[in-house]
């Protein structure tokens, strides 16, 4: 019940700060367009009718690679019903937010009949097998840093059905290696529902963290952890812009190393641990099952580089032992996204990430520091290739980005954006941001010092929208991030 309650808690939260699209069916919008509009004159009430024009039809040009049939399933205006303003714009909003055009156009042309319509839709597709990531550095979790790097491959638009196959692979050049298989398919036939999954496996090594207790000359200092899993969901597409997915993950897990690895952090009852000495993960096979609640909002006007509207996402992740794994834990995120229009054609985009962990689960899932700023290296796959990674169950995240478009062109170099970004985060355990008091000195003035860092990070450089992918050519690698602290006494 209690579960329960947070969840629906989250909700009302979201959806009291993002609110729902403002999504209008054609039919719906013809009726109200269609009331009559009444004004008061000294003599009596004069009733004045807009007109309406019946959608006969509808053409699409320059849809190549794309099928009419899924181009018309995003459409939110209909076949003959009555013609629609703004659902025509939330259908070229939303061929737009799909990501496999550059642009849409829509005309209206007249019908055979007085009174009836022809839609015409002009679309430029482009290519829609992208290049999503391209990673490299030095690993430092060896005495002699190695050589990592990791890529990222989709098809957005397998066949012009829109279904996503995505496939990544990260590696170094000892050991350390991952793979990973996705697939999405974001409309089955003539429904709302959504289906998708994926397959992963991946060999990682970690080390000790600070906060650990073990001995300096031993030479076995390394937590070796071998994953092979997958997850499978099914999802409703409520609207265009809001849809919901559940679904189930399992991981298998074989981990060995140091002792110190398997044991939690030592503190007195009322010391604060290091949350990234707990790694919470059994010696040995175990096994990880857990469901997953996500409800998305997505009214962007592009996927790659959205310049106006709003992404938010709140997911849910309950493991448990009921489910056949050995970890009982619950896990919330909530992660938003606004795109806001300047002057010039400029725009801001503000950016904001919540966390929270309550009870056990492996290191691997927690909140990693460079996921969330903008400092690399960042994991891929899963793999860790900094020594000095923090993680922790609680994790907040605020940023900020400032984009200049340059210029664009037609040819395989779509746009050059020059932007400036910064990011604060926060990652640990609750205990360390708000540690209990001692109940053995109640009465007393407990006085102590807390520590909260905070890692600010910047970066600046050209995001370059090409024919392969969006390509970011910043100076993040060259800095380091700045931390600061809030110190207050409790």
């Amino acid at each position: 019940m209690l579960k329960a309650g947070l969840m629906e808690a989250f909700l009302i939260l979201v959806f009291a700060a993002v609110g729902f699209p403002e999504y209008v069916h054609a039919g719906e919008d013809s009726k109200q367009e269609s009331v009559n509009e009444k004004a008061d004159t000294s003599e009596g009430t004069a009733e004045f009718k807009a007109p309406e024009y019946i959608l006969q039809s509808i053409k699409i040009k320059g849809n190549h690679k794309t099928s009419r049939s899924l181009i018309l399933k995003y459409l939110t205006v209909k076949k003959g019903e009555v013609f629609s303003e703004q659902a025509a714009e939330l259908s070229r909003l939303k061929l737009l937010n799909i990501g496999y055009f550059t642009q849409v156009d829509l005309s209206l042309v007249k019908g055979s009949k007085p009174g009836r319509v022809v839609l015409v839709i002009s679309v430029v597709e482009r290519n829609t097998i992208l290049v999503d990531s391209v990673d490299m550095g030095m690993n430092t979790l060896d005495v002699t840093p190695r050589v990592f790097g990791g890529i990222r491959v989709t098809e957005h638009n397998f066949l012009g059905q829109g279904i996503l196959l995505s496939g990544a692979v990260a590696a170094d050049d000892a050991d350390q290696q991952a793979y990973e298989l996705e697939v999405f398919v974001p409309i089955i036939g003539d429904t709302k529902l959504q289906l998708g999954g994926g397959l992963r496996y991946s060999y990682g090594r970690e080390l000790f963290r600070k906060g650990m207790d073990y001995p300096k000359d031993d030479p076995d200092t390394t937590l070796n952890v071998r994953r092979i899993g997958g997850n499978i969901f099914l999802g409703w597409q409520f609207n265009p812009f809001l849809s919901m997915s559940g679904g189930f993950r399992f991981d298998w897990i074989g981990a060995t190393g140091h002792p110190k690895f398997f044991e939690p952090p030592e503190a007195k009852p009322y010391d604060i641990p290091s949350s990234a000495a707990d790694f919470s993960v059994r010696k040995g096979d175990s096994t990880l099952s857990a469901i997953i609640l996500s409800i998305t909002h997505d009214s962007r006007n592009d996927p790659f580089l959205p310049t106006e509207g709003l992404k938010a996402n709140l997911a849910l992740e309950l493991g448990s032992r009921l489910l056949g794994g050995e970890y009982d834990y619950s896990k919330f995120t909530f992660a938003y996204e606004q795109a806001f229009p300047t002057w010039l054609d400029h725009s801001v985009r503000a950016d904001a990430f919540f966390g929270l962990i309550y009870g056990k689960t492996p290191y691997f899932n927690k909140f990693f520091r460079s996921d969330l700023d903008l400092s690399p290296p960042r994991r891929l796959l899963g793999l860790d290739f900094y020594k000095d990674n923090e993680f922790g169950d609680f994790a907040i995240s605020l940023g900020g980005e400032y984009n200049v478009p340059i210029f664009t062109t037609n040819g395989p170099f779509y746009r050059f954006v020059a932007f400036f970004a910064m990011d604060a985060t926060m990652t640990g355990s609750i205990a360390e941001y708000f540690p209990l008091k001692d109940p053995n000195q109640e009465g007393r003035k407990q006085k102590t010092k807390i520590n909260w860092p905070i890692d600010l990070t910047f970066d600046i450089g050209v995001k370059v929208d090409t024919y392969i992918g969006v390509f970011r050519l910043s100076v993040s690698y060259f800095t380091d991030k700045m931390r600061v602290a809030i110190l207050h006494d409790d």
